[in-house]
């Protein structure tokens, strides 16, 4: 239903309708999708607006870090297994 609703019914096209054959792989995907559905904000019917959104975005050459410049953070390199390390952890 999630799926269908939020117009993502091409994900199972190329599947058998018996499915016998690959019944624990749609099983799998089905619980996949029901844990996104409740951990992203808004469901898969949000998380698919967001990216048709970006996409669009995207194909008009729109850029929201434009203007950014990225940057290394300064850190401290800790080898592992030395006293820092650990005193760090």
């Amino acid at each position: 239903k999630l799926v269908v609703e939020s117009d993502q019914g091409h994900l199972f096209a190329g599947w058998t309708s018996n499915g016998e054959s690959d019944k624990n792989k749609k099983a799998a995907m089905l619980e996949q999708l029901q844990k996104l559905d409740q951990q992203y904000p808004g469901g898969i019917s949000q998380y698919v607006t967001k990216a048709k959104d970006l996409l669009a975005k995207s194909k008009r050459g729109e850029n929201p870090f434009e203007g950014y410049t990225p940057q290394v953070p300064l850190g401290v390199k800790l080898p592992f297994g030395s006293s820092e390390y650990f005193q760090s952890e």
